[in-house]
């Protein structure tokens, strides 16, 4: 199996470009397709379809000196999307055929799931930090008092706005003055739909539409606005949920906030792949890290509250 993932990645690839990492997606056994798993399989030739992510050489390159510049040693980029994706999408979402929508502050990524295989992933260049921005200019506030603003009383669907006056202080000292939870509703609102139509041309114009059963997963910071999947909801016409992380073991006592979804994926994502590496699994070892990191996550998360 080992083989036949490495011969798979002989292939040319743009000079600009660097592999984040390669994933299987499937096996070919004797010309018989759609095998996940062939260990203990019997066959004359095994081919596999595998999934190539990339990334810019000179984002890559910037990373490692960041890294590097702080003190750490760089060991390899992480693809969040797809980490996250193994945390929140359930096997059986991923068969039915699935998005993974993450609103991260200056972008959106989707991962679509069809079939337990990765069927596309793209970006579009906005986030939860335009809302904000939206929101700063439109009502001439400052732009820390709008993220606040945002937090407190932003909403993106009609069903979950408590309408009410609330009073904002103007930029550059100048006096207080009222605006309605209606007027930031319809700030917002028309952001966060322009991203998720973003999404939906994309997955339309690639002829996944029709093939997602098991609905919207919504992480990263944005998916913490009110409404977000009501929203959804109404844009995708798909059943949407906030992600949730199960089976996480080494992390517990902590509010399970889409905000940190990405660093907990990549800290799961990481060891998985270690663990998979290693001919003999030392498990008590990685019990141990696997509690010492949660340690840390949960010390980290209380320097937040």
């Amino acid at each position: 199996i080992k083989r036949v993932i490495e011969a798979a990645k002989t292939f040319n690839l743009p000079e600009e470009n660097v592999v984040v990492d390669i994933l299987a997606q499937e096996f070919i056994i004797d010309g018989q397709s759609g095998v996940r798993n062939p260990l203990g399989m019997g066959g004359k030739r095994l081919e596999v379809v595998i999934y190539i992510v990339t990334c810019k050489r000179s984002f890559a390159v910037n990373i490692k000196r960041a890294v590097e510049k702080e003190g750490y040693s760089y060991a390899r980029l992480v693809p969040i999307p797809v980490a996250l994706s193994d945390l929140l999408i359930k096997p059986g979402e991923k068969d039915m055929g699935s998005v993974l929508i993450d609103i991260g502050g200056f972008e959106t990524t989707a991962v679509i799931y069809i079939d337990n295989k990765i069927a596309n992933m793209f970006t579009v260049p906005l986030g939860a930090e335009h809302l904000t921005r939206d929101l700063s200019i439109g009502l001439r506030i400052a732009p820390e008092e709008a993220e606040e603003l945002k937090l407190s009383y932003g909403c993106v669907h009609k069903s979950v706005l408590e309408e009410k006056e609330i009073e904002v202080m103007g930029v550059g000292g100048r006096s207080e003055r009222k605006v309605s939870t209606e007027r930031v509703f319809d700030i917002l609102e028309a952001r966060m739909e322009e991203i998720y139509r973003m999404i939906l041309v994309n997955m339309n114009k690639n002829g996944f539409g029709g093939y997602l059963a098991g609905g919207v997963v919504l992480t990263g910071g944005g998916a913490n606005i009110n409404g977000a999947v009501e929203l959804a909801e109404d844009v995708f016409n798909l059943n949407t949920k906030i992600g949730t992380l199960e089976g996480i073991e080494w992390i517990s006592g902590f509010d399970d906030d889409p905000s940190y979804h990405a660093s907990i994926a990549i800290a799961s994502y990481v060891m998985r792949h270690r663990m998979e590496s290693d001919s003999i699994l030392e498990m008590g070892r990685y019990r141990g890290f696997f509690r010492g990191v949660g340690e840390w996550f949960k010390g980290l998360f209380s320097l937040g509250d």
